[in-house]
């Protein structure tokens, strides 16, 4: 076989390194790294849509070492040694192992460490199946213990059961693949005492006995997982090493997030200044604004990152406050503007209803009332042509006599006077 390295990691040397340690080979890169896992994701992505009908392709995870189950039998003392799983046998696949024990006991599994290939601790894990009592008659329990590899090479002990059933005569120990995992395995069961009846088919050899035929239950058992390959030292200093390597990276992102946000303000302020926003600044201030402004560009320009997060966000508040004060003009004026016309618009309507209400003799306005009318309309007609000639003449950085909020209060007013009317 021959290793292909795909995906963006693979250009890390020391990833490459890594693997070629792993499987004794040189590794080839004949492939593009990226291209290679995005026409990937795209079949796989084809394979499950209801939409796309394409060629299917079927990928085969295999067990790259051979996986071996030992145990020792607590009553006699006695060992045993069973090879599980062997080497190039397909992955995403479950077998069952049943024993006979009167307490808990302990299998430990580990890869057969053949021609001495392996890289590193053959040891994987030890399961620990507990909660386990012998029968009334003082006989041990059928223990069966399901051990799976899935897609990712991962060896698991989904679960444990107890049979409870009567007492059998003799311990023997039975080897099972689940057909629901794979389909092509054989059940085979070894049996000390002659099987009472025996049916052949074309895939599998069903043994049956007259135990067998006996009415069982199954009790879930607890399993307790030892997986740790390292010294309980080592593997919390190896936890604390993680902890600050993830604190670390999370620093580096709030200083990068900071610094980002920093130089995204500075040019989109620099932006505003050029088009409008100098006009709503004092000349002193817009002076000490325009150096505070080059000065942070220049240092961002020639950063060499050894500022903390505080600094740019310090920074960008300062700027902010600045910046906000031309804002806050700008709008000002702009809104005050807009209220002027609202008003201008409000005074015309009130003079051509006006009008109206005097050629058509209203009926239910008299003409003092009328008269009211037109003074209110000419009080605020001299009211707005000296605030409009005050807001032409006056800087747009000034701080205006009326606002405009106070404007569309009166244009409110004024609306009102029309609607109370009709």
């Amino acid at each position: 076989y021959s290793v292909e390295l795909v995906g963006g990691s693979c250009r890390i040397p020391a990833v490459a390194r890594l693997v070629q340690a792993v499987f004794s080979k040189e590794v080839s890169r004949t492939l593009n790294f990226d291209e290679s896992v995005a026409k990937g994701c795209a079949i796989q992505s084809a394979l499950i849509s209801p939409t796309i009908c394409v060629r299917q392709f079927h990928v085969v995870g295999v067990i790259p070492y051979s996986i071996i189950v030992d145990w020792v039998d607590a009553e006699t003392g006695e060992s045993g040694e069973m090879t599980t799983f062997r080497e190039g046998f397909p992955s995403n696949v479950s077998k069952v192992l049943s024993f006979y024990r009167k307490s808990d006991f302990q299998i430990k599994c580990s890869y057969k460490n053949t021609d001495n290939n392996l890289h590193h601790n053959p040891f994987i894990a030890a399961f620990t199946i507990q909660n386990i009592l012998p029968t009334e008659e003082g006989q041990a329990h059928k223990v069966k213990v399901r051990m799976r590899v899935d897609n990712s090479g991962i060896l698991t002990v989904p679960n444990a059961e107890l049979v409870s059933k009567n007492a059998m005569k003799n311990t023997l120990v039975t080897f099972e693949p689940s057909l629901s995992d794979c389909k092509e395995s054989v059940k085979t069961k070894v049996i000390t005492d002659p099987p009472s009846k025996s049916i052949n088919t074309a895939d599998s050899e069903v043994v049956l006995s007259k135990d067998l035929l006996e009415h069982s239950r199954n009790i879930v058992l607890p399993v307790i997982i030892d997986a740790r390959n390292m010294a309980s030292a080592d593997l919390d200093n190896a936890i604390e090493i993680g902890r600050k390597l993830i604190s670390q990276d999370h620093y580096q992102v709030d200083k990068a997030n900071s610094k980002n946000d920093l130089e995204e303000y500075v040019y989109d302020l620099q932006d505003r200044l050029d088009r409008y926003l100098c006009d709503y600044l004092r000349e002193e201030e817009k002076i000490e604004f325009l150096e505070q402004l080059e000065r942070i560009h220049n240092f961002l320009l020639h950063d060499d990152t050894q500022e903390e997060p505080s600094f740019y966000k310090e920074q960008l508040e300062i700027l902010r406050l600045k910046g906000e004060l031309g804002n806050i003009r700008y709008r000002e004026f702009r809104d005050r503007t807009i209220a002027f016309n609202k008003l201008v618009e409000s005074l015309a309507r009130l003079r051509c209803y006006i009008c109206e209400l005097n050629n058509n003799n209203a009926e239910n306005l008299n003409a003092d009332e009328i008269t009211i009318v037109q003074k209110v309309v000419d009080e605020k007609q001299s009211w707005l042509d000296e605030e409009l000639h005050t807001h032409h003449e006056s800087s747009k950085f000034a701080n205006p006599k009326v606002t405009a909020s106070e404007i569309l209060v009166i244009v409110e007013t004024l609306d009102r006077i029309g609607l109370n009317d009709d």
